[in-house]
């Protein structure tokens, strides 16, 4: 795997090229107090072959890294998590122009990583092919009109998860639609 930092994006991440660099990338978005080496095995037991582009959050949590601040009730924080999507989108524009031209973007988020990668769908301006959700919750309500997605998106609950709402990923799904 190679490691990197873009000069100026203040964002780490690993990239390993897959067994066909013309397959799809999948973005890799960790949870909670993990990094960016935590998605790549999960990655790999769903695309063997697959390239995967696994990213560092930016903000230190229980001894690792994630993608937003929440605030006192643990709920993300919406303007930390709508500029720290903003960012993300940038890099992740930047660095698909750069180095990923013409290939397909899956995006696979656990946890915190899935509520940063709903909060990119709902924006609407990534390229994504496709998108994995694990734990997902739905980070804000969208006060404008809603992106217009027509890609496959997989949300994936638990039935006896502490941190979650039975209904958070039907909430995110209904926002999606």
């Amino acid at each position: 795997m190679t490691a990197h930092r873009p000069r100026g994006s203040g964002l780490e991440f690993l990239f390993k090229e897959g067994a066909d660099g013309t397959r799809d990338i999948w973005i890799a978005l960790h949870g909670s107090g993990r990094d960016e080496t935590d998605m790549v095995p999960l990655v790999r037991e769903i695309s063997p072959e697959a390239s995967i582009l696994s990213i560092r959050g930016t903000v230190s949590c229980d001894g690792g890294y994630a993608f937003f601040h929440r605030d006192q009730a643990n709920r993300p924080d919406p303007a930390d998590l709508r500029e720290r999507s903003r960012q993300l989108e940038a890099f992740l524009g930047e660095y698909a122009c750069n180095h990923l031209a013409g290939r397909n973007l899956v995006l696979c988020g656990f946890s915190n990583g899935a509520v940063m990668g709903a909060s990119l769908l709902l924006r609407g301006n990534c390229r994504f092919s496709s998108a994995l959700l694990f734990r997902p919750m739905l980070p804000f309500r969208l006060t404008t009109a809603h992106p217009n997605l027509q890609i496959p998106v997989l949300l994936v609950d638990a039935k006896n998860d502490g941190r979650r709402k039975p209904q958070n990923a039907v909430s995110l799904a209904n926002e999606l639609k």
